[in-house]
């Protein structure tokens, strides 16, 4: 447990002092933004669709999720399944609905079309920097999170279904980034928004899979 925690908050630890004492949310910013032509790529492909679909997988994998934690109930020999099941729709209401929320009620960080490096009227804040208006919402980037999202079945089958567990790894994380880039592409999210996006995404599955006890059911499962 120590190294599950451990090491991935280490890692997004270094990530955020690394943006925040340096320029990168800027910089990286600036490659998608022009002073005569804005946010040049902001309908750009495949930016713009991701922009409006790109949640529906996230969306999809929890709605299945649902469907066999509810109908689930019904089958003999289930019962691991169901709570693997469970799993998945926590994450996306704890994850993306409650946390999501949360985060940028509170930090209030304005996103990078509204600050005045880009044109508009706020101030930048750096990534740990509590803005003062509510409306402004830019950490985490909800986009992102539901992307990040396709990370979930890693913590349930990285006990026993490695290979498997290792490919939504991958494939999760490189949506969740490729999303992120998109995000940068609008104007609407800095670096660093993504990176938080990523932590809360994978934190949140952690937990819960400790919460639920899941790993110790699916070694035992193995083991039977």
């Amino acid at each position: 447990m120590v190294l599950d925690f451990g090491i991935p908050l280490l890692i997004f630890s270094a990530l955020f002092l690394f943006i925040r004492y340096t320029n990168t949310d800027l910089v990286l910013s600036d490659l998608f933004y022009s002073s005569d032509g804005g946010w040049f790529l902001k309908r750009k492909q495949p930016w713009d669709l991701m922009y409006r679909f790109g949640g529906v997988p996230g969306l999809l994998l929890g709605a299945g999720a649902l469907f066999c934690a509810v109908f689930g109930a019904r089958l003999k020999g289930t019962a691991c399944a169901r709570k693997m099941a469970l799993h998945f729709v926590l994450a996306l209401v704890v994850g993306q609905g409650l946390a999501v929320g949360a985060l940028k009620s509170a930090w209030k960080r304005p996103r990078p079309k509204e600050i005045r490096h880009y044109g508009g009227v706020e101030r930048f804040l750096r990534v740990g920097e509590v803005g003062t208006s509510r409306r402004h919402r830019s950490f985490p980037s909800s986009h992102a999170t539901i992307a990040y999202y396709l990370i979930t079945p890693f913590f349930v089958l990285r006990r026993t279904r490695r290979g498997w567990a290792v490919c939504f790894l991958v494939v999760g994380i490189l949506y969740g980034t490729l999303m992120g880039v998109g995000r940068l592409a609008y104007g609407g999210h800095f670096a660093s928004d993504i990176v938080g996006s990523a932590a809360l995404t994978y934190l949140t599955g952690l937990v819960l899979v400790y919460a639920l006890r899941l790993d110790q059911a699916r070694v035992e499962t193995a083991r039977s």
